[in-house]
């Protein structure tokens, strides 16, 4: 994510039925914009992921929405092999300049929360 601000989530992924989630985000304050990339990764031999299968919300402490301002449509591009799958699904959410405390991501009915946290304050 060159020229944002990155963030991490914790924790890094988890599972959801027989898949797993993570997340990359980053801050572009100049767009004033939140780019959110959301990686499933599944087993093999299963049906490509539609964009509308998944849902993101990036929440501040007091628990508002940042406004979605584009989230991914139609199948998404899926690379792997025979041990398993990774998609990923791009989400912008406009900046409201207050720094988001949590990611809620829900798949297929199935919903993990993160919490987010400047790449920096990242734990050694």
């Amino acid at each position: 994510m060159n020229g944002l601000q990155a963030f991490v989530t914790r924790p890094s992924s988890l599972p959801l039925g027989d898949d797993s989630v993570s997340a990359e985000l980053g801050l572009d304050r100049d767009a004033t914009r939140w780019e959110v990339k959301i990686v499933i990764s599944r087993p093999p031999d299963q049906e490509l992921i539609q964009g509308g299968e998944i849902e993101a919300q990036l929440l501040t402490e007091d628990g508002a929405d940042l406004p979605v301002l584009d989230h991914p449509t139609g199948p998404l591009v899926e690379a792997g092999g025979s041990l398993g799958m990774s998609a990923n699904a791009v989400f912008g959410f406009r900046d409201l300049g207050t720094l988001p405390t949590r990611l809620r991501v829900t798949y297929r009915g199935r919903t993990a929360v993160f919490g987010v946290i400047p790449a920096t304050e990242e734990p050694h």
